[in-house]
């Protein structure tokens, strides 16, 4: 088991989570899944907000 997963067993990522903080909003909710199958569904959400802020950041120079 890769280290990520095993810290995400003994505590896991939900109070960073981006559902969890409201910066993104799903028809149906992510988390049962996302404990289902070892919080991989916490790092797309994290990667899809880290993208929009660079995205949004962009445009100011």
């Amino acid at each position: 088991m890769e280290m990520k997963k095993m810290t995400y067993c003994i505590k896991p990522p939900c109070s960073k989570c981006p559902y969890q903080l409201g910066l993104v909003h799903t028809l149906v909710n992510p988390c049962p899944q996302c404990r289902e199958n070892g919080y991989q569904a916490f790092e797309h959400l994290q990667q899809q907000t880290m993208a929009g802020i660079k995205r949004a950041g962009s445009g100011w120079h």
